[in-house]
Order: structure tokens, then sequence, then C-alpha cells
């Protein structure tokens, strides 16, 4: 016999459906370092979203392969949130306040691929640039010139997303697999890394909210980046 239950997985995919189809035109807002704040809508963010997966099959990020992130919170790291794990990979949030050493050690220790990385911070990766052997891409995100110098090769971030199209499939995850992962700081010793799967957070941030006005004037703040956040998408 078995139970009633309904069978479905809890996957960070259907939290990313679930704000772009329910509400599409609420605004996520990203203030910027100088200059009025950055606004799009939650349908702009999925269309955008959907790009970056797909792009993430050009560069080679495959399932499992751990795709860090070294940026605050900006709309392009939001970006990174979802399509990285929703493509199976597992995202790996680099603190930019670690000490040189402890950040080379967390990104060969996690074996980071592919670092997706904010230009203003890009000179504190250079100090390790000749460190970091696992390394083989830099997506710079974020605008203005940066010296590229003393780092693996690097990509544009919007170069990267405008070369692929929205749309297509997902893949179908299971909600136990690692779906992020970060590293203590402050501790004794070195870092210490850990991996969560994707069902914890769905738990966490897609909670019941109140039944008036539900996601009617609902506006996702980036301001800066804390590595075990994430935002609510409608709830």
């Amino acid at each position: 016999m078995d139970g009633l239950m309904m069978d479905y997985p809890l996957t960070l995919t259907h939290l990313f459906r679930h704000g772009v189809r329910y509400f599409p035109e609420q605004e996520i807002v990203t203030q910027r370092a100088e200059g009025e704040p950055h606004r799009y809508t939650f349908a702009q963010f999925g269309a955008r979203t959907e790009q970056l997966a797909r792009a993430l099959d050009r560069i080679g990020v495959h399932p499992g392969d751990r795709v860090g992130t070294f940026a605050f919170n900006t709309y392009p790291h939001l970006e990174c949130y979802f399509a990285i794990p929703g493509k199976g990979a597992v995202l790996h949030t680099l603190n930019i306040r670690l000490f040189p050493d402890d950040l080379a050690f967390v990104i060969n220790d996690a074996e980071d691929q592919v670092i997706f990385c904010e230009r203003s911070v890009l000179p504190l990766l250079q100090r390790i640039g000749d460190r970091i052997p696992s390394v083989r891409l830099i997506v710079l995100m974020g605008e203005g010139e940066a010296d590229v110098s003393g780092v693996p090769e690097t990509i544009d971030y919007e170069e990267l997303i405008a070369a692929a199209d929205p749309g297509g499939d997902w893949p179908v995850l299971d909600e136990r697999q690692a779906a992020a992962m970060s590293y203590t700081s402050g501790t004794t010793d070195r870092p210490k890394g850990w991996c969560t799967a994707t069902a914890p957070p769905i738990c966490t941030h897609w909670r019941p909210a109140p039944r008036a006005g539900l996601g009617c004037h609902l506006t996702t703040l980036c301001c800066r980046w804390y590595p075990c956040s994430t935002s609510t998408l409608g709830g």
C-alpha cells in the first residue's frame, strides 16, 4: 500500500518557475555603487537566468562541478544563484573577506572550475591567480574595465549570456543532491566546508505567507552579499 503524499521534488527550479510565473512584473532592485539603482522584473530575471543556464553548457559546466561566485549581492549574482544549481552544478559562494591563503585553500579544496567574479574584487583573485590550478575560466561581472593579468582565461558575463537563448528544459534533479557549498571563516585552523541539498532552501524560503496580498507588493532588494542568503521569489 502506497502513501498518499504527493511525490514532488523540492528543487530550486520549482521556486524559480513559481516566482517568474506568478509575479512576472515584480521588481528586483540592485543598488549600484554609483548612480541610479538597476531595476528589472522577475520576467526579465527569468529570461536572463535561462540564458545563463544555457551558457553554462557552452563553457563546459557539468552536473556536480563546483562553480564559484566572488561578488556582492547584485542581479547577475542572483541569476547565478538559480542557474548554477538549477543545472545540477554546485554553487560555491566565496567570501570576499577571506585572507589570500584561506581563499586559495577553499577554491582548491572545492576544486572550483569556473568563478563568476565581480570586476571590483578581481584584484583579490589576482593575488592568488597562480595558486588555483583547478580554475580554468573567470567570468567577469559588473561594469567597467579590469586588468585581467595573473588570472586564468576570462570572459565578460553579458557577452556570455548574450550568446545563449532563453527557454529550454531544466534537468530533473534529485532534491538530495548538492546545490550549494560554503566554508567557515574566523575559525581555528583552515576553513571547513559544507554542502546543502536543494530541499533545505526550499523549506526555509518557500514558506507560507499571509493570504492577503501574497506577493502583491514584493520587491527583491539586492544590496550586499551574504553567502548563506537567498531571495524569496513570490513569498
